[in-house]
């Protein structure tokens, strides 16, 4: 069985992206992803915690210039094909609930982060939130069975950065 995404929770899960963004863009703090269902602002402990870093212009640059450093924040975000409601429409559609898990009852979302590679290929998928080791699984290939990204940028240069979706798994 997959699970089932409506419309309206689609249109309400961009707009409290985009909600979300402007207050992370406006208060500079870490970030992992840019969209509510994506990123959970204010997750402490085992999922990571808030930083707020201050770096000058030159330790910035020279940080992007390091070709194997996986950047949290960048000038532009890596970029899933068709943007973030395609993402959320991919996850809905290639998501397969489990069997044991669905006769159990087991429901809700795993977190899970990777990093967009500069050709945008994924790596490094690994779940920091966990619900079920059926369910983790399949958050896992469906992840990992993403299409290329578009890479994200630091000054206009293409690097690594680290990523994290939420992958709901609800009961009808």
């Amino acid at each position: 069985m997959k699970p089932t995404l409506d419309t309206d929770s689609v249109e309400e899960m961009i707009t409290s992206a985009n909600d979300s963004i402007e207050e992370v863009v406006d208060s500079l703090v870490f970030i992992d992803s840019v969209a509510d269902t994506v990123y959970s602002p204010g997750i402490e402990g085992e999922y990571g915690e808030m930083v707020e870093e201050e770096t000058d212009a030159n330790e910035t640059t020279n940080k992007s210039e390091d070709s194997n450093e996986i950047h949290d924040v960048v000038d532009q975000m890596p970029q899933f094909p068709g943007g973030q409601s395609a993402l959320l429409e991919y996850l809905a559609k290639n998501v397969n609930y489990p069997v044991a898990a669905e006769e159990n009852g087991i429901h809700g979302k795993v977190i899970v982060t990777f990093v967009v590679e500069r050709d945008g290929s994924i790596t490094n998928a690994k779940v920091v939130k966990s619900l079920d080791p059926s369910l983790d699984k399949e958050a896992l290939r469906v992840v990992n069975s993403m299409p290329l990204w578009q890479p994200g940028k630091q000054n206009g240069i293409v690097v690594r950065v680290k990523y994290t979706v939420s992958v709901q798994f609800r009961l009808n």
